[in-house]
């Protein structure tokens, strides 16, 4: 009888240990499905390896009936995902908007999202539209907005279609918008406006924050911004230039809030130097002069010099006033 007993003891400890070793196998199981990643179950329910196909000199082509287009070579590609990722190496090709603007681009990597139209380039980007030349360390093309994004020592050159104007804009940071040929730059922004003509004069400048219009020939300047042009350097908070006002009666530039003016001069073989402040500042290029209003004063040797208005022309000493009450030049 007691043998019995310690064999029937035994049969039920058996027993237990394998069903607590099935329990765990099943939890085991269970939290391995649950938590694996989206899209590695198929319909059936059980897993399966996200699909991967490697390639050497590849040519990648995808476009949509009146909508964007993109064609594209590799010397090496993944591509993943039945073909919704793919990852590009050395990728050189070609985009083309839904109003038929082109733009050529490379880099030493690349990757393509087919679904969201979304074009990622690293490493030496190069892209080239026929107003706009762009290099930086990362690009994304984002087809559906016909925009582009460039991060890391962006350098661009631009050419504006009116005024051929030649214009260089570095920035850490830019946002260009292909069909309106417009955007912003950001971050220790610097720039330089060249005319067609070379003896015409060159406009520097440096900000924070650019916005460009090459449509509207107009570039819009915010943040600590620095304008030089000959002798003559100005800082303000704010600032203007519109490129097609050049050879016209009209102000070139506008510099506003807190204006500040250092002007270099050579009177009689001695140099001057001529310092101005004032709320606004409005340059014409074809009339060769600067008009400054909103209390301005102008420091010139032991003069100080006030008006509602005044003006200076640049290589001379010559100051224009205007105090509401009487119009006077002083020499």
């Amino acid at each position: 009888m007691n043998g019995l007993k310690f064999y029937l003891n035994k049969q039920g400890l058996v027993c237990l240990i394998f069903f607590l070793v099935m329990g765990y196998v099943a939890y085991v199981s269970l939290s391995l499905l649950k938590n694996s990643p989206q899209g590695a179950l198929s319909d059936s329910g059980f897993l399966e390896a996200i699909d991967e196909n490697y390639f050497q000199g590849v040519n990648y082509f995808n476009s949509k009936p009146g909508g964007t287009r993109l064609k594209l070579h590799a010397e090496e590609a993944s591509i993943l995902d039945k073909g919704n990722r793919v990852v590009f190496f050395s990728p050189k090709g070609q985009a083309e908007t839904k109003a038929g603007q082109i733009f050529d681009y490379q880099g030493r990597k690349g990757l393509y999202l087919k679904a969201n139209e979304y074009l990622m380039l690293e490493q030496d980007v190069d892209v080239t539209s026929v107003n706009m030349k762009l290099k930086s360390q990362m690009a994304e093309y984002f087809a559906n907005k016909e925009k582009v994004v460039a991060n890391g020592e962006v350098k661009s050159w631009a050419l504006d279609a009116r005024t051929k104007d030649r214009i260089r804009i570095f920035g850490d940071h830019m946002e260009w918008f292909v069909r309106q040929d417009s955007g912003e730059f950001t971050g220790h922004v610097d720039g330089t406006i060249k005319r067609q003509r070379a003896f015409e004069e060159s406009v520097d400048f440096k900000c924070d924050f650019l916005k460009f219009n090459l449509l509207k020939s107009w570039i819009g300047l915010d943040g600590h911004v620095y304008l030089k042009k000959q002798d003559l350097t100005a800082t303000s908070l704010h600032g203007e230039i519109f490129l097609e006002n050049y050879n016209k009666k009209l102000k070139y530039y506008t510099l506003f809030d807190d204006v500040k003016v250092t002007e270099k001069l050579m009177v009689g073989g001695k140099p001057l130097v001529r310092r101005a402040l004032s709320e606004r500042l409005e340059g014409f290029m074809a009339e060769n002069k600067v008009i400054l209003t909103g209390s301005p004063k102008v420091f010139q040797e032991t003069d100080t010099i006030k008006g509602n208005v005044i003006i200076l022309r640049p290589d001379t000493e010559v100051v224009e006033v205007d105090d509401a009450t009487t119009n006077f030049i002083l020499k």
